[in-house]
């Protein structure tokens, strides 16, 4: 039997886990096949790394504060009412975005699946937000137990996508580089290791451990990259350019309609842990930071990404890249700002402590900063 402790950092880790594989692995293969894939995995690499030093530094100010917020509440403590508020927009944005590609996604999972019903791809989209809302209802515990099973789940998945692809992988797939396409992969690689909004949380179920929360960070981020790096050779590895969008239609001709079905099965359960914590954690912004009642705190969390949806925002890559780009680069930016502001103003005393000089603050706001410039210059061309 494991102890409590243990059982907290594994529930812990699988929160971390499975917010960050979510949407974003099913668009990597595509824009790895854009940008060519040396380009892609020098990307992932670098941003996975990036992340993880994002993430720990947020965890710092959790640890650092004694006052339960998310991270428009910590932005409002550390950096100001006014620019709190300004910024919160832009947040509540990017995680009613993150949803929208997860409900968008999740309908097209569950419409391979269960496409025989006659039902269309919007409805089963509906009922996978359904399905999501109710199970918000019951908070991060009962959330956190389900995805230790899920997480596992996903490896496996992943795993016998890989050994299935093995004698179908073409080298030449994984060989390739097109300058002109060089920052294509960007945005959907910054959202596929988007995690922060579970920090608050995990910290919450490691409860009096949390010596343990920059372990739990640090390989709850790491993991996904390995992850996404066995994903994107096996799905481009076989497809080469004829990879879909979503990754999993393209294996078809390859490795059969099978294939699709497993594939589906393991982009369900990607898309819905992520859909649950993402749901937490805007639902308790609501009721933490803002101090409205539950049922209305759950309302605001989860309807708007559905009405986005059904008012016909449903183009996966477009709503990820820009997300991804705009509102996680935006994002990093903030806690990298607010990391600093918790140095001196800090009401606790954090179980460690990530100390940056001033020149890599500098060069991570500059990267986060051209990032955006980039995506937005992308909607003129």
């Amino acid at each position: 039997m494991l102890d409590q402790k243990t059982k907290n950092v594994i529930y812990a880790l699988a929160t971390l886990i499975g917010t960050i594989v979510g949407g974003g692995i099913f668009g990597l293969p595509y824009v790895f096949s854009k940008s060519g894939f040396v380009v892609g995995l020098l990307f992932l690499i670098v941003f996975g790394l990036i992340t993880t030093l994002i993430h720990l530094m947020y965890g710092e100010v959790v640890l650092a504060t004694k006052e339960k917020h998310r991270l428009i509440g910590f932005t409002t403590t550390y950096l100001g009412k006014r620019f709190g508020h300004w910024s919160a927009w832009l947040i509540l944005f990017g995680l009613y975005g993150s949803s929208l590609a997860y409900i968008i996604l999740g309908g097209k999972f569950l419409h391979i699946l269960f496409g025989f019903m006659g039902l269309g791809e919007v409805m089963f989209s509906v009922l996978f937000f359904a399905l999501g809302a109710f199970i918000v209802l019951f908070g991060i515990r009962s959330i956190s137990k389900t995805e230790v099973a899920m997480s596992f789940f996903l490896f496996g998945i992943v795993l016998f996508l890989f050994i299935k692809s093995i004698p179908h992988i073409e080298m030449a797939h994984l060989q390739t580089i097109d300058g002109s396409a060089f920052f294509f992969s960007y945005g959907v690689i910054l959202f596929a290791f988007a995690g922060a909004a579970a920090i608050p949380e995990i910290s919450e179920i490691l409860g009096t451990h949390k010596e343990k929360l920059r372990q739990v960070i640090t390989l709850g981020t790491l993991i996904p990259l390995v992850l996404y790096i066995v994903f994107v050779v096996s799905v481009l590895g076989v497809a080469g350019s004829a990879v879909s969008q979503e990754a999993i239609q393209g294996l078809v001709p390859f490795l059969g309609e099978g294939i699709v079905r497993v594939g589906a099965l393991f982009g369900f359960f990607a898309v819905f842990t992520s859909f649950l914590v993402i749901g937490v954690n805007l639902r308790d912004v609501f009721l933490y930071d803002y101090r409205l009642p539950k049922l209305f705190s759950w309302v605001l969390a989860l309807f708007p990404a559905l009405l986005l949806f059904l008012f016909g925002i449903q183009q996966f890559i477009g709503v990820v890249s820009f997300v991804g780009a705009i509102i996680g680069g935006f994002t990093g930016i903030v806690i990298i700002e607010v990391h600093r502001r918790s140095k001196t103003m800090q009401t606790a005393k954090p179980a460690y402590v990530i100390n940056l000089p001033l020149w890599a603050r500098n060069l991570l706001i500059g990267i986060f900063v051209l990032g955006i410039l980039y995506q937005i210059a992308t909607l003129f061309i």
